[in-house]
């Protein structure tokens, strides 16, 4: 008999799925999980606050592509966390959030700290679960992972009480039941029928447009996007996590798909197909409403989850598939079809885009007091190269540099995203740099959000940030 802890179990299981980084705030009820992960090489990133700990791991996730991992205490240390969890519940960033909690021996006896952490955490994620038995800790992990990263992304809740980490089980008995593995969609895409009807509606259509959403972001593979529009020449719209599949350099690529910020996406009413890669129709689209969407405009609409699909919009074609493998059918079949000609449309959309940036110039030219927004984002510019992170926090602030800066890479240019959760710029960036070292973070914050995570400066400093 081969005794093993819930700890070791689950540092086991986490290790299977390729973790090599935690970011924490330890406290009591974590402690053999801690003492375990780092006997087993895993590197910590401690922060001054839990919030700012799933921050960092929401960021690190948006870099990497992988899920992030995030521990924290039960009762007050799971409770201020939340927030952070709430910014990666709206961004769809898969995360793996878990949390202790005092010993199942005293539940329901107002023991210190006790907190219903199921039914706080729930709301906020995809899967929220409490393992009570440490030989179902495995298969907790496994299931967080599978949940996470299938379908629309998002977090992955558990919580494991103190004494379930401590108790011994024969590791026999805790076996996993599902081989581990960071994604596990079945790849589906679109049948030959659907695939047929989808390009045969974008390639009659005289103003088309794309749009590739939060969706889109941990599944698309940018060179088959980017062949899309470029066997098509149907111009591209970005949002969300997707900012950054296709580069906002290229000339088929209208930058940020929200009208509020960028003039060309205005004109997106004006389509008349409009194709949706994972992009739900929430506020930014007016709910699929004029002006936003035209009331004679056709609606195709690829998603993983199909109660997406035509939801607040009737839609023409709605296809329930991997949208990754989907954008690879269409590029391949694209170029041998005939295409017409959309340059005057793509002009159209350019020529606003170009207007706009003009005068977000004039602005930053202006030397009379007190200082534009704009002169700083236009001073900054210079200095920015390909490989940086950018990131805009929430406020009034830094809405000229989300509408002026380009999103030139997948998973560089930050946004806290509809929740508008303001200050979490920070500890953004600093998860942005434990994924990438080698790269700068630029954040674009205004006062009053830095202060919400000042002392994750300190973060920065003890881990050479």
């Amino acid at each position: 008999m081969n005794d093993v802890s819930g700890a070791e179990l689950a540092i086991r299981a986490l290790r299977a799925h390729g973790v090599d980084t935690i970011f924490t705030l330890v406290g009591d009820h974590t402690l053999p999980l801690c003492d375990l992960a780092i006997d087993n090489g895993i590197r910590f990133i401690d922060t001054r606050h839990e919030s700012a700990a799933v921050h960092m791991a929401d960021a690190w996730s948006r870099a990497t592509g992988r899920p992030g991992v995030v521990l924290v205490a039960g009762g007050p240390g799971h409770a201020n966390s939340l927030a952070g969890l709430a910014v990666a519940s709206r961004q769809e960033v898969p995360l793996i959030h878990i949390s202790g909690r005092p010993a199942l021996a005293y539940e329901g006896m107002d023991a210190l700290q006790e907190l219903d952490q199921i039914e706080t955490a729930a709301p906020l994620s995809k899967r929220a679960e409490m393992v009570r038995n440490p030989a179902a800790v495995p298969e907790a992990i496994h299931a967080a992972f599978r949940t996470a990263t299938s379908g629309r992304p998002g977090p992955a809740h558990i919580t494991i009480p103190l004494d379930v980490q401590e108790a011994l089980v024969d590791s026999d008995l805790a076996a996993p039941t599902a081989a581990p593995g960071t994604s596990v969609t079945d790849g589906s895409g679109a049948s030959e029928a659907s695939l047929e009807s989808l390009l045969e509606i974008l390639r009659t259509a005289a103003r088309p447009a794309i749009i590739a959403g939060a969706a889109a972001a941990f599944g698309v593979d940018s060179s088959a996007l980017l062949q899309l529009i470029e066997s098509t020449g149907i111009p591209l719209f970005t949002v969300e996590t997707a900012r950054g599949l296709v580069t906002d350099e290229h000339s088929l690529c209208l930058g940020y798909a929200d009208p509020a910020l960028n003039h060309a996406a205005r004109l997106i009413g004006e389509a008349d197909v409009l194709l949706l890669l994972g992009k739900k129709f929430d506020f930014r689209l007016a709910y699929g409403r004029p002006p936003r969407v035209g009331r004679a405009t056709r609606i195709v609409q690829i998603d993983p989850d199909p109660n997406q699909i035509g939801r607040h919009r009737a839609v023409e074609i709605g296809i329930t598939a991997d949208i990754g493998t989907v954008v690879s059918q269409m590029a391949a079949a694209a170029p041998q079809l005939d295409w017409p000609d959309h340059e005057d449309w793509v002009l159209r959309l350019r020529n606003s885009r170009r207007h706009q940036l003009r005068g977000l110039a004039d602005l930053a030219a202006d030397e009379g007091l007190p200082l534009h927004p704009m002169t700083v984002v236009e001073a900054v510019k210079p200095f920015l190269v390909d490989t940086d992170f950018l990131i805009f926090d929430t406020g009034d602030y830094v809405q000229w540099g989300r509408s002026y800066l380009e999103a030139r890479m997948p998973g560089l240019w930050l946004r806290l995203g509809p929740l508008g959760h303001l200050g979490a710029g920070l500890p953004l960036a600093l998860g942005c740099q434990v994924a990438d070292p080698g790269a700068r973070s630029v954040v674009f914050i205004g006062d009053g959000g830095v202060g919400f995570y000042f002392m994750e400066f300190d973060t920065a400093i003890r881990h050479d940030l």
